[in-house]
């Protein structure tokens, strides 16, 4: 079907009404700015990769915006501001010069810290509070099969609970107070603290030092 007769579209779990212009992640609505449904708008339509100079042809005709570096502006804005409501990863994809939807990874980066001042205990709700780096140990990372976010979450901590583990000569299992962090470096980082009625989404992201990852991709391999 012609992408431009489509009113509605659902891309992953991303609604784009075109009736109203508006974004829907998983029912949510997203504000988005004019410039940012413009882009996705016409990205949705495009059924290849498309570079920034042609997206702003298309998007923003004669307005200063369709030069290539306003574009890939506005689509990394897009694509952090779509990840914070939820937005699979690899909804907009940035390769290069190119941009596309919905290019899903096969495998997801994780990486889970242990809090000791947070031991037993998590919150607010609202994941307003998020543990210094400093107060977190990175306890173990790798990568686990693309899913949604809670199907990763629930994965990393079975691997993490296990009597086999892999940090168990160095680490104590993952447990209430605990994070783990999804996709970090990059614009889709997301991180999760465990509850005790399942995860609270930070509203900031947790990330490993290169120090602390070579730390403990050594004790890994030990």
């Amino acid at each position: 079907m012609n992408q431009s007769t489509i009113t509605v579209q659902t891309i992953g779990n991303l609604t784009i009404d075109r009736t109203d212009q508006t974004v829907h992640v998983d029912g949510k609505k997203v504000p988005t700015l004019l410039r940012e449904y413009q882009l996705i708008d016409q990205l949705a339509r495009c059924e290849a990769p498309a570079t920034f100079e042609k997206l702003g042809r298309k998007a923003f005709a004669a307005s200063e915006l369709r030069t290539a570096a306003a574009v890939e502006a506005v689509a990394r804005s897009l694509r952090a501001k779509l990840t914070s409501y939820g937005a699979r990863r690899g909804l907009v994809h940035i390769n290069g010069n190119k941009v596309s939807m919905f290019t899903s990874p096969q495998k997801v980066r994780v990486q889970a810290f242990h809090v000791p001042s947070a031991r037993y205990t998590a919150g607010p709700e609202d994941g307003s509070v998020i543990p210094d780096l400093s107060l977190c140990d990175l306890i173990w990372f790798g990568e686990l099969p693309e899913s949604d976010d809670r199907t990763v979450l629930e994965q990393t901590f079975h691997l993490l609970n296990i009597d086999t583990r892999p940090n168990r000569l160095f680490a104590p299992a993952l447990t209430v107070g605990d994070i783990v962090t999804l996709q970090p470096g990059g614009a889709e980082a997301v991180s999760y603290q465990v509850d005790h009625k399942g995860w609270i989404r930070l509203r900031g992201t947790v990330q490993a030092a290169e120090a602390d990852l070579d730390l403990v991709e050594n004790q890994l391999a030990a």
